[in-house]
């Protein structure tokens, strides 16, 4: 089960509903609770604020259709927030309800993010060691195979070889980037998977800036993320598999 955030209040247009961390099936339940009882209680417009919600699934998705049925139905209006460039916003980006994000609310979205950010790196450096891993029989790590990637993450090599020798840790990796971790997972598979198939091109400079830069954009590209969050993952990927490899 996963944590949820929910604070209700007035605003200017209505009551601002706001769900921050993960709003999916794991928590739609508790979370019904309180939806269903702004709805009842009040009987102006609502905006849901899910600026700083970092995940949503097909549930909550469906919940939030429902929502806004509903209040058409009643003649309210409904709106809704999200972070531009987030996974949250690229799984919305079919509902009509999206609607610009007010500068305070935004600002506020990136201060609370960043804070959280921050106390989840801490408790997992409290809580968690940095893990062991095993290499699949006969194998070496790369950097003792030999394998060499100018601007890809250790661990990757390069298109055609083989992949994934050992698990990401991606709780680690999310404290790190600041992402909910399932976010992370579909970043760094969609990475995994197109060094395999080769779809990435070589840098012409042959950098590793460059490198990293295609690499992002592209998965960015298809993910319809902002490239700069992709990259922060990847990185974070990269920091936390030479923090594993230097803990042996």
């Amino acid at each position: 089960m996963t944590e949820v955030l929910i604070e209700a209040r007035r605003s200017a247009e209505g009551v601002l509903l706001s769900i921050a961390e993960s709003f999916d099936s794991t928590n739609l339940g508790r979370a019904e609770e309180t939806i269903t009882k702004v709805l009842d209680q009040h009987r102006e417009g609502v905006t849901l604020n899910l600026y700083e919600c970092e995940y949503i699934d097909e549930a909550a998705l469906g919940r939030l259709v429902e929502m806004g049925q509903t209040l058409r139905e009643q003649g309210r209006n409904f709106d809704v927030y999200v972070r531009p460039m987030s996974f949250v916003a690229f799984r919305t980006q079919t509902l009509p309800l999206v609607a610009p994000v007010p500068t305070e609310i935004s600002k506020q979205g990136e201060r609370n993010l960043a804070e959280r950010r921050t106390q989840r790196l801490e408790k997992w450096r409290k809580e968690k060691p940095i893990p062991k891993f095993m290499l699949p029989h006969g194998q070496t790590p790369p950097s003792e195979a030999g394998v060499e990637d100018a601007g890809r993450p250790l661990g990757q090599g390069v298109p055609g070889g083989e992949r994934e020798t050992f698990d990401i840790d991606y709780q680690r990796v999310a404290s790190l980037a600041g992402k909910d971790e399932r976010v992370i997972e579909r970043i760094w598979t969609t990475y995994t998977k197109f060094l395999n198939e080769g779809k990435f091109k070589t840098a012409p400079d042959g950098s590793a800036d460059t490198q990293m830069t295609l690499d992002s954009n592209l998965i960015a590209k298809t993910l319809r993320l902002d490239p700069k969050v992709v990259r922060r993952v990847i990185e974070s990927v990269s920091t936390h598999l030479m923090e594993v490899f230097d803990s042996e």
